[in-house]
């Protein structure tokens, strides 16, 4: 310790062989940090309301293909929702990709032009995640421990093993919780 002119209570960076070990510098004092952030201030608009769906839109999110499906639909709100969503990106699974695609060319009479035009955006923002075996696993247990459709089920499973924080759909229930980690969020409710 002496050779290096450190002493009891020092902070050191520990470094590899051949590289010098540095003393960091005493950390400011909570007092002085917090000073600090005031030439921050006057940014956030005195009318200013925090929105935790708005805020926690990002890519850990999930969007089921009935939130998906309203981006065609005629109630503007809803379809403006939907974008105002998708503009912070977030996450689909091959099967949103494929019931999309069921809906609109046999509900809606789409041509695949058409949908491959929309779902090409839709890849564009967001993540796509295969299905696989382990999200069938999962979906199984899902279905049979919150008594979903194997459906429903298997989109729940996506989700989480994204990792999603939060998965819109509109024909679960809301806010429900799913294994301690996946908030089911209708975004058409008044918030």
């Amino acid at each position: 310790m002496e050779a290096l002119g450190l002493k009891e209570g020092d902070d050191i960076n520990p470094a590899r062989r051949g590289q010098a070990v540095t003393r960091n510098r005493e950390a400011p004092a909570t007092k002085e940090l917090l000073a600090r952030l005031r030439k921050f201030r006057g940014r956030l608009p005195e009318d200013f309301k925090f929105d935790r769906l708005e805020a926690n839109a990002d890519a850990n999110v999930f969007f089921d293909t009935s939130v998906l499906l309203y981006l065609l639909s005629e109630d503007a709100k809803k379809a403006d929702r939907v974008e105002a969503l998708l503009q912070n990106s977030g996450n689909v699974s091959v099967q949103v990709l494929n019931e999309f695609t069921a809906v609109s060319r046999g509900k809606l009479g789409m041509s695949f032009a058409e949908i491959r035009e929309i779902l090409a955006t839709v890849r564009t923002v967001c993540r796509t995640h295969p299905l696989m075996v382990e999200t069938h696993d999962h979906a199984i247990e899902i279905a049979e421990r919150y008594k979903f459709s194997v459906y429903d089920s298997v989109i729940v499973a996506s989700a989480y093993l994204a990792g999603c924080k939060t998965l819109y759909a509109e024909d679960l229930q809301h806010l429900q919780v799913i294994e301690g980690q996946l908030t089911i969020i209708t975004p058409f409710l008044p918030r």
